[in-house]
């Protein structure tokens, strides 16, 4: 875990191995292929000659010679010949054979382009849905960091007409339809009851821009361009906790004249961090801790240290992660957030989106992390 979807060089990341979308000869060819063999030197051909031919659906690793990263997977994807000859069970054996060799081969990172939707003609949107249902198969019972690559946005004529069918579900408070959902991208993931659910029509345009500005909010979000790398998603360095904490105090202007306070401060009302709140949420849903941080996008060792940690301080994209995997309702998820110290902005264009997922009880967050990829937003998870 996770699994990462952005746009970036798949020749300049930095993970234990890149897949190549090779052709049959597995000779450099144009697109990808070509820029990843111009990028790793005559060396990878010379290996290649070694292992071809190689057949549609398959897999071979080589090493990754002069590229940041430390091997290739090759894999050959399907032509595409109108979607009725079996491109897309092809096409799901690339991603499954290739991740299959990075774990026998003990890599704890990938990175994928989107294999078939170049030259071979694969329409980008279905080649995407194939590329994350394998994907997602593969983390459900598997730790690795998977990086999906992307050139565009090929789900974002989706997202405009998704709009629209979630807007045209049953009078009141009722969401959209199963089917007026799974037609656009969208499924309602849930094998148990949730604490507590509040669906809302309100339209997602409008959830965007409604609200006064928060001063609790996070700083405008970045477009992704490229891999993301690791984030800190921790409290400072210690170095910079002790200088913190041998920094004299400087006093209020009330209190300026005397030392004396005349009593001590009361702690004892403090309500629970963050760790704690969350510990006792996950023993409520009845999920186990990896069905947990795998639900949440979030990397095992991570969560490791949060359960470790009492008073671990995470990103508040890790605590809205946490809140989408227990399924949580509005009222919930803002008692998550407060123990962290964030909340839901209303100025803020991530916290509406995941806003309008939890009214209406949509909680796969491969599914929201699309829609915050098409909004140039950072994904849910850890990374």
């Amino acid at each position: 875990m996770p699994f990462i979807i952005t746009q970036g060089d798949i020749t300049s990341v930095k993970v234990d191995a890149i897949v190549n979308a090779a052709n049959s000869e597995l000779l450099p060819g144009g697109g990808v292929s070509g820029a990843i063999h111009a990028a790793a030197g005559p060396e990878l051909y010379e290996e290649c000659r070694t292992l071809r031919p190689l057949e549609p659906g398959r897999a071979v690793i080589t090493r990754g010679y002069r590229l940041p990263a430390g091997h290739v997977i090759h894999t050959v994807g399907p032509v595409w010949r109108g979607g009725a000859c079996g491109e897309s069970r092809v096409l799901y054996s690339c991603y499954k054979e290739s991740l299959a060799l990075a774990q026998a081969q003990g890599l704890e990172s990938v990175a994928f382009p989107l294999i078939s939707s170049g030259i071979y003609g694969y329409p980008p949107d279905l080649a995407c849905d194939v590329a994350q249902r394998a994907i997602t198969d593969f983390l459900r019972s598997s730790d690795m960091t998977v990086y999906l690559i992307l050139k565009g946005k090929p789900l974002s004529g989706r997202f405009e007409s998704i709009r629209k069918d979630i807007e045209a579900g049953s009078p009141g408070t009722a969401p959209a339809s199963e089917d007026a959902i799974s037609r656009k991208g969208l499924s309602r993931r849930s094998s148990r009851k949730p604490l507590f659910r509040k669906p809302s029509q309100k339209p997602l345009d409008e959830m965007l821009n409604e609200g006064p500005p928060s001063k609790t909010g996070e700083e405008p979000p970045v477009k992704l361009d490229k891999v993301p790398q690791a984030m800190p998603d921790e409290e400072p360095p210690e170095n910079t906790r002790r200088s913190r904490e041998n920094a004299p105090m400087v006093l209020g202007a009330a209190a300026a004249g005397s030392a004396n306070f005349g009593h001590e401060i009361n702690l004892s009302g403090l309500e629970d961090g963050f760790s704690e709140t969350l510990l006792k949420m996950i023993d409520s849903s009845g999920l186990s801790d990896p069905e947990c941080y795998r639900r949440a996008n979030i990397d095992r060792k991570l969560f490791s240290k949060i359960r470790s940690t009492p008073d671990y301080h995470p990103r508040k994209d890790t605590v809205l992660a946490f809140c989408i995997a227990l399924e949580l309702d509005e009222d919930n998820a803002e008692k998550l957030l407060k123990s962290a110290g964030y909340t839901l902005s209303g100025a803020l264009k991530k916290d509406a989106i995941i806003r309008y997922f939890i009214k209406r009880g949509l909680y796969d967050i491969y599914e929201i992390n699309n829609v915050l990829y098409d909004f140039d937003q950072q994904p849910l998870g850890s990374f």
